[in-house]
């Protein structure tokens, strides 16, 4: 692995090709350029296959095969991940700003587990900010994106996220990693 490599940027995707070529361009604007570009996809059937193979000069590892959903894509590209940190992003999601992976590397090497910041998001004409927050012990929902998040590698390898949840198992994942005093921090 190149010593300068720090982030694992995993783009998971199914049937997005309307969206996909503005998530690998966002990323490719990163004005640090110390990351890896992992594609998970779940063998699609619109042509995004196309745009992974137009963009292979960008994509460090892909992974084209059917999956049983998104955390699984996900858990995948981990599996094949080399950086220590792990970031993920949807089919259609994109950094906010094109100095984004170098902002964050300055918070790589604190002692920390998880980065996470506020999110921007953007439908249907409408834009507005996520807050993000702090777990608690009173918390019922996940507190922040977990696109707005860098994870360390060997946290996701040794807890996974859980197959058995088709929608939260990224909140199941940080709530068990927060409960096992994992050390958050927001930017």
């Amino acid at each position: 692995m190149d010593k300068n490599i720090q982030i694992s940027i995993i783009v998971v995707s199914l049937n997005t090709k309307d969206k996909f070529e503005k998530t690998l361009n966002s990323i490719n604007n990163q004005s640090l350029k110390n990351y890896e570009l992992i594609v998970v996809d779940g063998k699609s059937s619109d042509g995004t296959d196309k745009l992974i193979e137009k963009y292979q000069n960008i994509i460090d590892k892909k992974i084209i095969e059917t999956d049983t959903g998104i955390y699984d894509a996900m858990n995948k590209g981990v599996k094949i991940s080399s950086a220590k940190w792990c970031i993920f992003l949807n089919s259609g999601d994109i950094f906010y700003e094109n100095f984004t992976t170098e902002r964050i590397s300055s918070f790589l090497k604190k002692d920390v587990d998880v980065i996470f910041s506020d999110t921007i998001i953007q439908n249907n004409g409408l834009e507005y900010k996520s807050i993000a927050n702090y777990f608690s012990h009173r918390i019922s929902k996940i507190p922040f994106c977990h696109q707005s998040s860098i994870v360390r590698k060997d946290l996701i390898r040794s807890n996974g996220f859980s197959l058995n949840y088709k929608l939260s198992s990224d909140f199941d994942f940080f709530l068990k990693i927060f409960i096992r005093r994992k050390k958050f921090i927001k930017i």
